[in-house]
């Protein structure tokens, strides 16, 4: 069995997977009807239009981030531009590992020959964008533990040592992805280790360590801060930070069990189930991983209250629907605005003039202007509207 990241998981439903438990003789006819006798019609289909849609919300959220933070400048902040990089990975998954994915996963049931150049692009871009997210999301959180600890010095790095850090990020994972073609067939289980090292274990004992210094900051600052102007920056981190921390936690849960599966099949394949559940298994990690790439437009959208608005006015601008749908609200809200312009008007103005009781002597007279106000639970209010002197 292939030990690589994804060549392992995608490994348990070939050839390699059922003549290690079922015998070395498998011929490609008998792996088509195994497949057809632990696979069911109907989960293929469920399957297929799960991630039809899930392409659809993957490829539209993560352009409708890209798009709001191109569009709207309050968006160019330092952590947004980690989130762009983080979003073109994920479109990435929609676009390319999706695909593929299904693919290499139908051509058992369909009884199609698996290209081994198809294969291995797979196994390259999906090493490559999981890379990318993660090595990603661990600079979002190195950028935000500086902000937090040391904000005089997040305030004296320049734009371009973080743009430096995301193409390291993109880098690395192009490197990653490169080494499973070199190592092919050579040391894989030595890659497994790697890859599980420096692409999830490494950064989570890391993150770990960020946010416990993050917290233990904040802890320690809302205490001390008295400043209000002072205090509402720290709160606005803060809750950029917590989104950060939030999406970083979301991208774990939904790694961790592909991961664990990975490492255990590559050295304990025993303990995995038999066919019919291990199949089922390798589906259900591919697609907890993947989901991650559309839940992270909407966590955004959720936390960011200027990244929602803009995402969902370009959404609306952009379909039909939606602008009739936006059409309609701007002229309910006229209607609004003139309902409550035309709720208190003036009912009636009248004079009231004092003149002098002598005769023969012309006094000057006050002349106040009231003007009535009719409010809307129908009740009258008199108040002035000028004070004059005439002559």
């Amino acid at each position: 069995m292939s030990s690589t990241l994804g060549s392992m998981l995608l490994q348990n439903i070939s050839s390699k997977t059922f003549s290690g438990r079922m015998g070395p003789s498998l011929q490609p006819t008998m792996l088509h009807e195994n497949f057809l006798k632990y696979v069911t019609t109907f989960e293929i289909t469920i399957s297929l239009v799960y991630y039809a849609l899930l392409m659809i919300i993957i490829v539209s959220g993560n352009v409708l981030v890209i798009t709001a933070y191109s569009k709207n400048w309050r968006l160019h902040t330092t952590t947004n531009t980690f989130i762009l990089g983080l979003a073109a990975a994920d479109l990435l998954v929609g676009f390319f590992s999706i695909p593929l994915w299904l693919y290499v996963y139908s051509c058992n049931y369909f009884d199609i020959i698996l290209k081994p150049v198809a294969y291995d692009a797979y196994i390259t871009l999906d090493i490559f964008i999981g890379c990318a997210s993660i090595f990603q999301l661990t600079a979002i959180s190195l950028e935000r533990c500086i902000a937090i600890v040391w904000p005089i010095k997040h305030r004296g790095i320049s734009l371009r040592s973080f743009h430096m850090m995301i193409a390291v990020a993109w880098s690395v994972s192009a490197l990653m992805g490169g080494l499973y073609l070199i190592q092919l067939k050579k040391w894989e289980n030595g890659y497994t280790a790697f890859v599980f090292s420096v692409s999830f274990a490494g950064p989570f004992v890391l993150l770990f360590g960020v946010y416990v210094l993050i917290y233990n900051t904040a802890i320690k600052s809302r205490t001390r801060v008295r400043c209000e102007y002072v205090s509402a920056t720290l709160r606005r981190e803060i809750r950029v930070t917590g989104t950060v921390a939030l999406v970083t936690g979301v991208f774990m849960m939904a790694w961790l069990p592909f991961f664990v599966v990975t490492v255990v099949a590559t050295y304990e394949l025993e303990r995995l189930p038999n066919p019919p559940d291990l199949l089922r298994l390798v589906a259900f990690v591919k697609a907890l991983h993947y989901t991650n790439s559309g839940l992270n437009p909407m966590i955004y959208a959720y936390r960011n209250s200027e990244m929602g608005k803009t995402m969902r006015s370009i959404a609306s601008s952009c379909f039909p629907l939606g602008k009739l749908l936006k059409s309609r609200s701007r002229e309910s809200s006229h209607a609004r605005h003139n309902n409550s312009a035309n709720t208190t008007l003036p009912a009636n103005n009248f004079l009231l003039q004092n003149q002098s009781s002598k005769r023969g002597q012309s006094t000057p007279s006050t002349v106040t202007s009231v003007t009535t106000f009719l409010s809307k639970a129908g009740g009258g209010e008199s108040r002035p509207a000028c004070l004059t002197d005439e002559k």
